[in-house]
């Protein structure tokens, strides 16, 4: 009987060991001093396209291909330890089956820093499922505060 019990006990070990984030990913394994964000922001009906280079000392530069505004300047001390606290707090989970929305936002994201460098690729229909919510969220808060001040 305890052979039994040891089986089924290791059994629900590796059940339940496979129930966490498969493949999940750490954006930033641990804070670092010095890193860049490129968020681009395109697809939708209106067909945006829209990058968002920032650094780790708070400067950004914002581009609007469609209308041909670029902006540069300094996000706030508020939102650049925002940021830094997101990118070393996200657990990335990849997207691999498409999502076939041919109207979504699709949202690029390439951070690099501390020796790594990391690239997803997610839209409006996988981005919870992502965990990149909260990063692509505060992105978006910047480039449309500073798309509206133009």
């Amino acid at each position: 009987m305890s052979q039994k019990m040891t089986v089924i006990f290791l059994l629900g070990v590796f059940i339940f060991s496979a129930c966490g984030s498969p493949g999940s990913i750490e954006i930033l394994e641990t804070p670092t001093n010095e890193w860049r964000i490129v968020f681009v922001h395109s697809g939708g009906f209106a067909g945006l396209m829209r990058a968002l280079e920032i650094s780790s000392d708070g400067s950004y530069t914002l581009k609007d291909e469609r209308t041909n505004f670029t902006k540069s300047g300094q996000i706030t001390d508020n939102e650049l330890a925002d940021l830094s606290r997101i990118l070393v707090g996200i657990n990335y989970v990849p997207q691999t089956k498409p999502t076939g929305c041919a109207d979504c936002f699709v949202y690029d994201i390439q951070v690099t820093g501390g020796g790594n460098e990391f690239f997803a690729r997610v839209d409006d229909v996988n981005i919870d499922d992502s965990g990149l919510r909260l990063l692509v969220s505060a992105l978006r808060e910047i480039m449309d505060r500073e798309l509206r001040s133009q």
